[in-house]
């Protein structure tokens, strides 16, 4: 039973082009604008891969001027579904699960605070991680697509796109 599993993505390899476009001009009236009620995170995983036990938490680091306002939501699951991701232009779809996670109601409320928070502060910086328990399989290698929803009107955002991450078992 592995005891930590590191996750190594290649930098920004997996990120797409207009995630990033699409964040760069996201500031602090768009955090603050956000209704945490309607945040999701989708998380596919490539057959054979499933998610273990365990808790689901979306990470926030917004850095600013002064101290840097730091959350860490745990989500609860809502649903999951078999599924297919395309795996690029040329290549054939990969079928997989995806697992759908929302904020709790404690966690809505403490969104709602760091929101309050960052009113009136300018964002420089923001950092947005999704971590997830290790997989139900002792895999060297698997394949992960991250979204997340920050409202029900629109698409989900692409954070993660189908990266091939290995998997190291440290065994402290």
């Amino acid at each position: 039973m592995p005891l930590c599993i590191v996750l190594m993505f290649s930098a920004c390899a997996s990120v797409p082009l207009g995630t990033m476009l699409r964040f760069s001009t996201f500031d602090e009236e768009d955090f603050a604008a956000i209704d945490p009620q309607q945040l999701s995170v989708r998380i596919f995983l490539a057959d054979p891969q499933a998610i273990g036990e365990g808790p689901v938490f979306l990470n926030l680091l917004l850095e600013t001027s002064g101290q840097p306002f730091i959350g860490n939501y745990q989500m609860a699951p809502s649903r999951s579904f078999r599924d297919e991701q395309s795996s690029g232009w040329f290549g054939p779809a990969v079928t997989g699960t995806t697992y759908q996670f929302e904020l709790t109601p404690a966690q809505v409320l403490e969104f709602r605070r760091l929101q309050q928070e960052m009113l009136n502060t300018a964002v420089e910086h923001m950092t947005i991680s999704v971590n997830f328990p290790p997989l139900t399989t002792d895999p060297e290698e698997a394949r992960v697509w991250v979204f997340l929803a920050l409202d029900d009107k629109r698409d989900y955002i692409t954070l993660v796109d189908g990266a091939r991450v290995q998997i190291d078992y440290d065994q402290e």
